[in-house]
């Protein structure tokens, strides 16, 4: 949706996933992808629907997630005991019902799969990711600045592996 030039000028090329509110218009978003949407918008028509800065820090922390945790989304699990109908859960109905797979006591009956878990986060990262995926509107999702001073302390911890020093992790004291 960002073209950037050769010169670096930086221009919008794709502007229907933007709300815009000028002089007291408001021009809403009536797309958007249902991996990224809130529980509150899942389900839900977006024609004309007024969002807010809540809606946005979902799906700032569902990226954020996908950066620190190799790609996976916080909501794709497997489930513990598979029922019928629940081993095909999609995602948008895993947001909308809080199933986030990584809480601890889990939130739902889904589970990350074996071997990728979260331990490796500072805590104060892993209770922002249970802030952003357990609350609801309105209940104050961690907001962007948050983020990047946590990530940032996260940076500055960051310690090279004895085996392989291309290999960084947090500090394990990072709290």
């Amino acid at each position: 949706n960002v073209l950037v030039s050769q010169n670096g000028t930086v221009r919008l090329i794709d502007a229907d996933s933007f709300q815009i509110e000028r002089d007291g218009f408001l021009q809403t978003c009536d797309v958007g992808n249902g991996e990224l949407l809130a529980p509150e918008l899942q389900g839900r028509s977006l024609a004309g629907l007024r969002r807010t800065e809540q809606h946005d820090l979902f799906a700032l922390a569902v990226l954020i997630f996908h950066l620190l945790v190799v790609g996976r989304h916080p909501f794709a699990g497997r489930p513990l005991q598979p029922k019928a109908g629940e081993a095909d859960v999609s995602l948008e109905d895993a947001i909308r019902r809080g199933w986030y797979a990584y809480s601890d006591p889990p939130a739902g009956p889904l589970f990350p799969p074996p071997g990728l878990e979260l331990s490796w986060l500072p805590v104060g990262i892993r209770e922002m990711f249970l802030s952003a995926f357990l609350m609801r509107e309105g209940a104050g999702r961690p907001t962007a600045q948050a983020w990047f001073s946590a990530l940032e302390q996260m940076e500055s911890s960051l310690e090279r592996c004895a085996e392989n020093d291309r290999h960084v992790f947090p500090a394990a004291n990072l709290d």
